[in-house]
């Protein structure tokens, strides 16, 4: 008889997240999620800072804030994250929300598995539940199964920036968002985000920026910290609101331009977006809305 099919190779643009699995599996203790986290620290600052890699794991200072807003979400409700990569955040929100249901979405089948194993391993796959898709298709079946009476009052989102009001409006329209509800955001300048934030804060979200820097590179970056519904900009109906949710034509051209850059990253040709070019979208993704919100 034959032997076994040899394994499927892993292609080299998932090199990375298959040594994070492999260093967590081997220097991690089981069941203990700072243990884990830690480790995917550690492997982020020894390996990818080392060649210089954007981490993808909201790391450092950015756990910080995630941990501190999702603590401060009401009570009642389950968490939601978009954008799972291989479950860093997953297990920070899981510890600061203990015994909360986090529902975690990814779209690449080889992070997702990855995803799972990590969660697997801090003893969290009861109340964790990764799910692969894209979060456009995803979102529009979230009340299914098990979910079906939830509503969500932690929201983490975590990919292309130009893509969250995509996401956010599915939450927004559908009501699957509690009153008070957190929602935090990654890479708003980064990956311009600049037609997510025009939304929050004309439609009277209340939101705050906070500087903070990637894990392994440091660069500089920045998240929002959004409460749905709460105290913020607001505008009168009719007329007057419709001019005000128009975005200025400066904030509709870093969309467009961060549009152009995801498909560079993310299309057929997945070509590289330097660190360089980011930072100076992002100087200008900050400068416009200064601007914008000063007029």
């Amino acid at each position: 008889r034959p032997g076994p099919a040899p394994p499927t190779p892993i292609s080299g643009r998932h090199i990375k997240e298959v040594r994070l699995l492999d260093y967590v599996l081997r220097n991690a203790e089981a069941g203990d999620v700072a243990s884990i986290c830690g480790a995917i620290e550690r492997f982020g600052e020894s390996e990818w800072a080392s060649h210089g890699l954007w981490s993808k794991a909201a790391g450092d200072s950015k756990a910080e804030v995630l941990k501190l807003a999702a603590r401060c979400a009401p009570p009642g409700g389950a968490a939601l994250e978009i954008g799972t990569y291989c479950g860093y955040t997953a297990l920070q929100i899981a510890g600061a929300l203990p015994g909360v249901m986090l529902q975690t979405m990814e779209v690449d089948p080889v992070n997702a598995v990855i995803a799972r194993n990590i969660v697997a391993l801090a003893g969290l796959a009861r109340r964790v539940d990764v799910r692969l898709g894209h979060s456009r298709l995803l979102l529009e079946h979230v009340a299914e199964g098990p979910w079906s009476e939830m509503r969500f009052s932690c929201v983490f989102m975590d990919r292309w920036g130009s893509q969250y009001l995509d996401d956010f409006s599915l939450l927004e329209t559908s009501g699957r968002l509690m009153p008070g509800a957190v929602v935090v955001a990654d890479n708003v300048f980064w990956t311009g985000a600049a037609q997510f934030l025009w939304h929050m804060l004309v439609r009277g979200h209340a939101t705050q920026l906070v500087a903070v820097e990637e894990l392994a590179t440091q660069h500089a970056d920045v998240m929002s910290v959004s409460i749905f519904g709460g105290t913020g900009v607001t505008f009168a109906k009719g007329e007057e609101a419709a001019a005000a949710e128009a975005m200025p034509p400066e904030l509709q051209c870093l969309h467009e331009e961060s549009e152009k850059m995801r498909l560079r990253v993310f299309g057929g040709g997945r070509r590289k977006v330097f660190p360089e070019e980011r930072a100076a979208f992002a100087e200008r993704t900050a400068a416009s809305m200064r601007r914008a919100l000063s007029a």
